[in-house]
């Protein structure tokens, strides 16, 4: 590691790791309310 900065502000492996952060969370999400209603309904 070193103290230079770059323009983008962020490395790829920082975005890497926030993208498949934001896939996992999103798809979770989706999933847990498409069986939360699915559950609801036919109760």
């Amino acid at each position: 590691g070193g103290g230079s900065t770059n323009k983008s502000g962020l490395s790829t492996g920082a975005i890497a790791g926030i993208a498949v952060a934001v896939i996992v969370v999103v798809g979770g999400l989706v999933g847990f309310l498409c069986w939360w209603f699915i559950c609801r309904g036919k109760a």
